[in-house]
């Protein structure tokens, strides 16, 4: 037998012996197509091995193939619904929401937390979930416990302004994009969603200043480069908030003649 026999030998015999570890040592080395492969002989000869699918189900999850994904993590769940502590669930309901299969997200992922899943991406597709749904007052509940994690701040706070936007609760809405307008770098958008929750409350003398405070912003725009058409447009668009018709119509004229 010479060496490179010898070597493939060794190979397989390794692999017969731990193909999980074969699988996650090819994975580490980005060799993505021969980890399936391993994965794919390894379930043939181990068809109830719940560690070989849920391997193989995260591979496909990582490769954005998510109805392959779903099918084996599906697959683990049933052999073990109590896999590694909920993760079938978790990586399940992230590729369902990836799929923007919304409903069975939630139910996946509120599977998973309830077995102890302690990653706070939880609690982020499964408020976005919400969201998708129109189930904004579960989606704000989801968000403040995401709120706790420094790394989410700016999310959070854009995620809960929207939040209680949607179910009508203006003064909690402002506090939230108060946070965004005046801890980061400035966005109109942001501060035209406060301006909009100002004037629900009836604070227009605020949802002016908001507005007035876009308008200057698209005016630096337009200083620096004359020639964008969508800036005049927006700020046409901010300028008739205010009630200043004949400017928002000179804008929109420029935005044309662009």
């Amino acid at each position: 037998m010479n060496g490179q026999a010898r070597m493939e030998k060794k190979k397989h015999n390794q692999e017969n012996r731990d193909p999980l570890r074969k699988a996650e040592q090819l994975c580490e080395q980005g060799k993505w197509k021969e980890a399936l492969r391993v994965y794919a002989r390894a379930i043939s000869r181990r068809p109830a091995d719940e560690r070989l699918y849920f391997g193989r189900g995260l591979l496909y999850f990582k490769l954005n193939e998510y109805p392959r994904s779903i099918e084996d993590l599906t697959k683990v769940i049933e052999i073990d619904p109590g896999y590694a502590g909920g993760d079938a669930y978790e990586v399940r309901g992230n590729a369902e929401f990836w799929s923007g299969d919304y409903e069975h997200a939630i139910a996946d992922l509120t599977n998973a937390i309830e077995m102890g899943a302690g990653n706070p991406d939880v609690y982020l597709k499964r408020g976005l979930s919400f969201m998708h749904k129109g189930h904004y007052r579960e989606a704000a509940a989801d968000f403040e416990v995401l709120s706790r994690y420094s790394a989410y701040d700016e999310l959070c706070a854009l995620a809960l302004g929207d939040s209680y936007t949607a179910l009508g609760q203006h003064r909690q809405a402002i506090e939230f994009y108060s946070r965004l307008v005046n801890g980061y770098p400035f966005d109109p958008s942001v501060c035209l969603k406060r301006a909009a929750a100002f004037e629900k409350t009836g604070n227009y003398r605020a949802a002016m200043q908001d507005y007035g405070r876009i308008v200057d912003f698209y005016s630096g725009l337009i200083e620096n480069d004359p020639k964008q058409s969508w800036v005049y447009s927006a700020r046409g668009f901010v300028l008739k908030k205010m009630g200043r018709e004949r400017d928002a119509s000179e804008d929109y004229r420029r935005a044309e003649r662009l």
